[in-house]
């Protein structure tokens, strides 16, 4: 990782930033010769690799968020360069010098900590370093970036005109309420202090399947979160040498747990990507709760039948429950399409041993995009939706990741008939 002076948070200089990354997107996406817009904004990222990527990774804040999200949403469809280099933002951005960092730390936990001068994991809005405790107690320590919480509005408002700019998003769909909870996610996540009550959360109802950092209240507030360092390694590195039968325990355990989440907890951390996951004797580590979605009752009911919908491969049902919700307007839409996008969304989900290794229903889904926003009405986004789904796709695109035959459907009526 690069180690900083300084981040780019001067609003001027960043708008100067975003500017000149809005000019080079925009140019190689109207020049493009792919026809749908999403392959030409494909096209268009794939030109600026590296321009991006070193960007990218020392601005921070939201606009990052948008770079790392990108690695999932979009896997599938990303040339393998590219792909490469953003998931690098997951964990291994740009970090601040000691000498600037620490400032932002009270004198007490300075005082008192021994604390590694260099981070060993540094994100969009935070770097982590390893501390030892006056009791010898084995740390790692959290520290957000001086201001970035000042810098959403401007990231958003960008993320927004570039969204518009690139047609990626039809033009009749209003973005405001999306944009708006966007905004309302990343406002609570760079509350560590809520971080904390999610992690005290998920920890204390979580049985001992999962490993869960125990948190030091002294030295946590706000902007810093001090938590047990936990030894541990990263799924990619522990896939190279598990077994078959430890691979489908992993993917199992994963699985479960966003069950647990749905149906039980009724609390979604929605952040699931492979720098918030580790793996300590074959227990999943969980990291980072600040992007924690708490479901309302109604919403936790609605995403219940969802599921259980497409477990039993019931698109009536599924349309029921999405007419709740009021966003797609059915009588303006070819449902063709819809049964499309459900068949192949249900596909994992059936009574058998699904090949996640070569799975191709993303590839298939984002190839989809054009036609189905044409085909599909939409009254609204379903603003409360929106980190729920993107726990979803992290959930895919981790067994995907895994890559073992799995039965989705058994694991999902063992954990339903466990739960009565």
């Amino acid at each position: 990782m690069k180690k900083l002076l300084k981040l780019k948070t001067n609003l001027f200089s960043r708008n100067a930033l975003f500017i000149e990354i809005a000019a080079k997107l925009g140019k190689d996406f109207i020049f493009s010769d792919k026809k749908e817009n999403f392959d030409k904004l494909v096209s268009a990222l794939s030109n600026r690799v590296e321009f991006l990527t070193d960007e990218l990774g020392e601005i921070k804040g939201s606009f990052l968020k948008a770079g790392q999200m990108l690695s999932l949403y979009a896997g599938d469809l990303l040339p393998a360069d590219l792909l490469k280099v953003l998931e690098k933002l997951q964990s291994e951005t740009s970090y601040l010098e000691w000498k600037v960092i620490s400032k932002n730390l009270p004198s007490h936990t300075l005082s008192e900590l021994k604390i590694e001068e260099d981070a060993f994991a540094a994100a969009s809005i935070g770097q982590v370093h390893r501390a030892t405790g006056l009791n010898g107690e084995e740390m790692a320590l959290k520290i957000q970036y001086k201001n970035v919480e000042k810098l959403i509005d401007t990231d958003l408002r960008f993320i927004k005109l570039l969204v518009k700019a690139m047609k990626v998003v039809p033009k009749d769909l209003k973005l405001e309420e999306a944009f708006e909870e966007v905004k309302r996610m990343l406002i609570v996540e760079m509350n560590y202090e809520e971080e904390v009550k999610n992690m005290n959360y998920f920890r204390d109802h979580l049985n001992d399947d999962y490993i869960i950092p125990i948190v030091y209240e002294r030295y946590s507030s706000k902007k810093e979160i001090c938590m047990s360092y936990i030894e541990s390694k990263g799924l990619e590195e522990e896939l190279r040498r598990k077994s078959l039968e430890e691979k489908v325990k992993l993917a199992e355990s994963f699985f479960t747990l966003f069950l647990k989440e749905i149906f039980i907890l009724k609390r979604v951390q929605s952040d699931a990507h492979m720098g918030n996951f580790l793996i300590q004797d074959n227990k999943w580590v969980l990291l980072d709760f600040g992007a924690t979605k708490e479901l309302s009752e109604e919403l936790a009911r609605q995403y219940q039948q969802l599921i259980q919908a497409f477990f039993e491969k019931d698109i009536n049902r599924a349309i029921d429950v999405l007419k709740e919700q009021e966003a797609i307007n059915f009588e303006k839409s070819n449902m063709i399409y819809f049964y499309e996008y459900c068949e192949i969304v249900s596909e994992p989900l059936q009574n058998l041993e699904y090949d996640w290794a070569n799975s191709d229903v993303a590839t298939r889904l984002m190839k989809k995009i054009d036609e189905t926003t044409k085909n599909i009405s939409l009254n609204h986004i379903p603003f409360e939706n929106i980190f729920i789904d993107r726990k979803i796709v992290g959930v895919f695109y981790m067994l995907k990741k895994i890559g073992v035959p799995l039965n989705l459907h058994k694991l999902f009526y063992k954990f339903s008939a466990d739960l009565a």
